[in-house]
């Protein structure tokens, strides 16, 4: 949620710019404008803080793990509220006019300036938590101690807010602070480019025309945003300080990743001072494609556990999840624009009825998100289970291949590790991929269903089908539809 909430900073200003300023006439300005957008936000902030440290104080008095649930709850509700104040901020009182108006318009810098408050809000969210997950890792290291297995201490504030602030903020703030200076760039571009013409100037030979300059100028933007999402991940591969992956487990991941069809850079290792276990894959295409294993996963689990991890994260890219996921997202977002210009809202104009729609337009995106979310990372966790359904022991001779008790005793004993050692009860709700209790749920019963009939498999196929509907119909109807 974080990720997309700060990406959503960077898009309400967008968003903003589009209308040519607030949405609601006569707004208030200067001192005004600053302590509405500031003052809930630091409102949000201590009242979290205060729920942190109550959570903290009951933990120390012998408080089950759940309680924690209190304080995480308390930082993801805060976090939707302060992202609604500071969505009001932008869009109705006109924030990004009072700091522009402060500072000018210099590329890239003044907007950095209008999100750094809700992204200092979210960072000082982490400053919150940290004594109650510090207390949560102690818990766990102690029952590690008592299992025998070598505990890790828990970071101090500093290095856990920067570890946070590293792996969750950075992985959007880098790319979008790229793509965001070099669109403003080629604008800037193409409006000197108009001045010149107006004060009677000429044209380069090789533009020809303004309408070429336009065309031109489109074509860089795309070129470039294009260059960036598939560049970026060998930026932030650097951030995140990882390392390449090697020997035997090297050998087998990548066999794993070529028997699926995803091409893949080296497998890396995910240096998190052995406080994080996880798994992921960096970048959408090849070369700069990475699958990214943590150093305190590749330490915990067993061997047969980090397979099925890897495997979860194939399986992401295998069946292009990311892909279909922004595709649903954009199909809705088209689905509420074709209706809303159905009945007259102007989505260009600055009213009451078009912010009405935008903030239907992405709550809306934001639920179907959340719900094909939780479907694909359902499809992955079966997905890892067929892979070692079908790689371990085989089958009974005459037998249909099906998905095996072992394999998924090895996928769930994995998301039951992952829990514990980073701390987080089982039962605990995730936004984006629900609990881990569910999960397991899920792959006990598919234990003997032939791999190739998944009912997950099937409710994917309905939604990728219903997605490329939904987005044809939108599209012929932004044809069809007068402006």
């Amino acid at each position: 949620m974080t990720q997309i909430l700060a990406l959503a900073a960077f898009l309400l200003i967008l968003v903003h710019d589009l209308f040519g300023g607030a949405l609601l006439a006569g707004s208030p300005r200067g001192a005004w404008v600053v302590a509405a957008t500031l003052a809930p936000l630091a409102l949000l902030a201590a009242a979290v803080h205060a729920v942190s440290i109550h959570t903290a104080r009951r933990l120390d008095r012998g408080a089950p793990f759940r309680a924690a649930n209190t304080a995480e709850g308390a930082l993801g509700a805060a976090r939707l509220v302060g992202g609604a104040c500071y969505a009001g901020g932008v869009l109705i009182l006109g924030w990004p006019d009072v700091v522009r108006g402060a500072m000018g318009n210099t590329i890239l810098l003044d907007e950095l300036v209008i999100a750094a408050p809700f992204l200092a809000f979210l960072v000082v969210g982490w400053v919150s938590i940290w004594g109650v997950d510090r207390r949560l890792r102690e818990a766990t290291m102690l029952k590690h101690l008592d299992d025998g297995a070598e505990p890790v201490p828990p970071l101090g504030a500093a290095a856990f807010v920067l570890m946070s602030t590293r792996h969750h903020l950075l992985l959007v703030l880098v790319p979008v602070a790229m793509v965001m200076a070099w669109t403003e760039l080629v604008d800037r571009g193409l409006g000197a480019i108009g001045s010149r013409l107006e004060r009677g100037g000429g044209l380069p030979a090789w533009l020809g025309s303004m309408e070429s300059a336009s065309a031109a100028a489109a074509l860089a933007q795309l070129a470039g945003i294009a260059a960036i999402v598939v560049l970026s991940p060998l930026l932030l591969r650097r951030l995140w300080s990882t390392s390449p992956l090697a020997g035997p487990l090297r050998d087998t991941l990548v066999g794993m990743a070529r028997r699926y069809g995803v091409r893949l850079g080296r497998p890396l290792v995910w240096r998190t001072h052995g406080l994080m276990v996880n798994g992921a894959i960096l970048g959408a295409f090849w070369p700069a494609r990475y699958l990214l294993l943590t150093d305190a996963l590749l330490e915990h689990l067993s061997a047969e556990q980090i397979e099925a991890v890897a495997a979860h994260e194939i399986g992401h890219a295998r069946l292009r999840h990311l892909l279909w996921l922004g595709a649903a997202v954009i199909a809705t977002l088209q689905a509420v624009g074709v209706g809303a210009h159905w009945l007259g809202v102007r989505g260009d104009e600055a009213s009451a009825a078009a912010g009405a729609t935008l903030v239907l337009s992405l709550a809306a995106a934001a639920g179907v998100f959340t719900c094909v979310s939780r479907v694909f990372e359902w499809q992955a966790d079966a997905f890892a289970v067929r892979h070692l359904s079908l790689t371990l022991p085989a089958p009974l001779p005459g037998r249909a291949p099906a998905m095996t008790e072992h394999a998924a005793t090895i996928m769930t004993a994995a998301l039951r590790n992952v829990a514990e050692w980073n701390g987080v009860p089982v039962g605990r709700p995730s936004w984006r991929h629900g609990s881990i209790a569910l999960r397991q749920q899920k792959l006990w019963k598919l234990v003997g269903v032939p791999v190739d009939e998944l009912p997950i498999d099937r409710r994917v196929r309905r939604i990728k089908g219903a997605t490329a509907v939904a987005l044809a119909a939108g599209v012929g109807a932004m044809f069809l539809l007068p402006l």
